[in-house]
């Protein structure tokens, strides 16, 4: 097995930046990792690598897929697929193969050998004399809903009732494979002793692993804001006017490119031109930005650090990076380590002390949970609770006691005892 280089973490921290030194530098080409990039156009909202910033290094994967979001059907299995088939085609070539992105469900599955079924053979499910495919499953979401809860209560337990695409994703592998999807997950979490299933496909020795972070909470909220700025001097609301204009406001934020963080926030802003909507959608997109990054890290802790014992059986070696320093300061603390790590692990792996390259900005992280005991908390752990009181539906125990003690759930509730006591003063 020869070596990879995974570069993954928060948004606005660096990867893309790291991922051309080590190219250069090791002979390398990059495998673009992040779902909204992997499509033509919207590169100042989705915020794309550019050529000048590429430095001639080849990068795979970077908007090739058409723009259009009722044309493509991307989804991780063609990621895993084509992934793969890369790291493959890289390695015979004499070439480093460094996968950087954000979308850690995509790079879950390069990591670890998931082994979920691929209901690609299976398109539709009938719902009465319906017909019901992804194109028109939004009108289905109940129906869909109500379908999971009585084929796989477990399954329907922890999937958002609001969340159609999950939800037929998982009745289209419940129909191909005539078995349980949560039962699926089950097995595969038992048989790789991983609460997250899947067993590890390259290991240790093979896979370097760097998560970029910036852990000044303040610094990174200023990045993201000068970054939005910036998007807008370089012309991302022309660039949203033109997309809207071509495909409409009422696309699916769950369709290709409209996944991207800036799509929805716009909209009303386009159909006013009102500065109120302006503010309010740049608002929206950097809390939306933000609340990402985070989402992120705590995906990448829960996921993938937790698996590490500092042994053999670790996914890979991981470092931690955090670039709060930035500007003059990200070649000393990010780029300079990262360069005599990957060295070292390519050459001299068994050799190699990893924890005598920890500093204040990189740190070794494989033993972080060495002698802990990890609760599960990924997000397909979780339950979902739902409170009869406001009518929504929120993933785990602990945003929905976050719910419960919120404002606006017991400003719902004084409304909602206020009008029954008046009910009962009427009939008395």
């Amino acid at each position: 097995m020869r070596k990879v280089v995974a570069i993954l973490g928060a948004t606005g921290t660096g990867k893309s930046d790291l991922a051309v030194e080590l190219a250069l530098k090791f002979n390398g080409e990059v495998i673009n990792a992040d779902a909204v990039q992997m499509y033509k156009g919207l590169p100042i909202i989705t915020n794309k690598i550019t050529p000048e910033e590429q430095k001639g290094v080849k990068h795979h994967l970077l908007g090739f897929l058409p723009e259009n979001p009722t044309q493509s059907d991307y989804n991780v299995r063609n990621f895993k697929r084509d992934t793969l088939s890369l790291i493959n085609s890289l390695h015979e070539n004499g070439k480093l193969p460094i996968i950087c992105g954000g979308t850690y469900y995509f790079m879950q599955n390069i990591i670890f050998n998931q082994k979920t079924g691929d209901p690609s053979e299976e398109t539709e499910i009938l719902i009465d004399d319906d017909t019901v495919t992804k194109e028109n499953a939004k009108n289905y979401t109940k129906e869909l809903y109500d379908m999971l809860k009585i084929k796989d209560p477990d399954m329907a337990a922890m999937t958002h009732p609001k969340d159609t695409r999950k939800i037929l994703t998982y009745l289209l592998n419940i129909k191909k494979s005539g078995t349980l999807y949560s039962e699926t997950l089950k097995s595969q979490r038992e048989s790789s002793k991983n609460v997250h299933g899947g067993d590890v496909r390259f290991g240790r020795e093979n896979l370097l692993i760097f998560q970029m972070n910036c852990l000044d909470k303040e610094v990174y909220e200023e990045r993201l804001l000068k970054r939005l700025d910036k998007m807008i001097d370089r012309g991302m609301l022309k660039e949203l006017r033109e997309f809207y204009e071509n495909y409409g406001t009422d696309v699916s934020v769950e369709k290709g490119i409209c996944q991207a963080i800036g799509y929805r926030e716009f909209i009303n802003y386009h159909k006013t031109s009102e500065d109120k909507d302006f503010e309010d959608g740049k608002q929206a997109m950097f809390f939306k930005t933000r609340r990402y990054g985070a989402q992120q890290i705590n995906r990448l802790n829960n996921a993938l650090l937790s698996q590490c014992k500092n042994s053999d059986s670790d996914p890979g070696v991981i470092f931690s990076l955090d670039s709060s320093r930035g500007g003059e300061f990200f070649k000393e603390d990010i780029i300079n380590p990262s360069l005599d790590i990957t060295e070292n692990f390519i050459n001299s792996y068994n050799s190699t002390d990893f924890q005598a390259f920890n500093t204040d900005f990189c740190q070794f992280k494989n033993d972080l949970f060495k002698n802990v005991k990890v609760k599960p908390t990924t997000e397909l752990l979780k339950k979902i609770y739902t409170c009869e009181i406001c009518n929504i539906s929120v993933k785990g125990e602990s945003e929905f006691q976050k719910h419960v003690a919120s404002k606006k759930h017991r400003k719902m509730k004084s409304s909602l005892a206020k009008k029954s006591r008046q009910k009962m003063a009427i009939r008395v």
